[in-house]
């Protein structure tokens, strides 16, 4: 079947309603297709608020960590601290000795 002739015997009010429907659908297929390689503008907000979200969530993570690493090496700065005044306080070497191994010990781990 040949579409042409009966296109042409269409009047020109149902050639102008074919064209504005052809073009219609023309249009939703452009943004139909545009849209499945793209995604959506709501598709799109949600994207970046959740990497938004995610990157709030890795400051916040970071400060934290760097804090705490702030705190335990400063603790661990008075307890070399206090280490080193109790090895000088200590009478002999084998008092500094026996003062080092205990800090040494019981802050660290490091036992023999």
């Amino acid at each position: 079947m040949n579409p042409i002739p009966w296109l042409r015997q269409l009047t020109p009010i149902w050639k102008a309603i074919l064209g504005v429907v052809l073009l219609i659908a023309l249009i939703w297929a452009f943004l139909f297709v545009r849209d499945l390689f793209t995604g959506s503008a709501r598709t799109e907000a949600k994207l970046a608020t959740g990497q938004a979200d995610a990157a709030l969530k890795s400051g916040q993570d970071t400060a934290t960590t760097v804090g705490e690493q702030a705190e335990t090496e400063a603790e661990r700065e008075r307890s070399v601290a206090d280490m080193q005044k109790d090895v000088n306080d200590a009478d002999d070497a084998s008092g500094a000795h026996d003062s080092g191994a205990g800090w040494l010990c019981d802050n660290f781990g490091i036992c023999s």
